[in-house]
């Protein structure tokens, strides 16, 4: 009985894992497609790193006022992205 918890939690705690690169790709599709519409990644990907979620969302909000077609949670999700460790390798920056 102990093993087969043991399998589910650790199928859950996989698909749970799963969700969340599936996540971080739909976000990472977002910026390449409506913020390299204006900017190249190379722009994008400097930032990475040097600004935390607070900053992002401000820059993210201000080209949504410039024309950025955001919509929805798109702003706030693609502002965590951006914040997050995972950002970088999802969009294939250069090191």
């Amino acid at each position: 009985m102990k093993t087969v918890r043991a399998v589910l939690a650790f199928l859950a705690l996989g698909a749970f894992l799963a969700s969340l690169a599936l996540a971080a790709e739909s976000v990472a599709d977002t910026v390449k497609s409506k913020c390299a519409s204006c900017h190249n990644l190379v722009r994008v990907c400097a930032g990475i790193g040097k600004h935390d979620a607070a900053a992002w969302q401000k820059i993210v909000q201000s080209m949504v006022r410039k024309g950025a077609k955001l919509s929805g949670e798109e702003p706030a999700e693609v502002s965590k992205f951006l914040a997050s460790g995972a950002a970088a390798g999802a969009l294939d920056c250069p090191k």
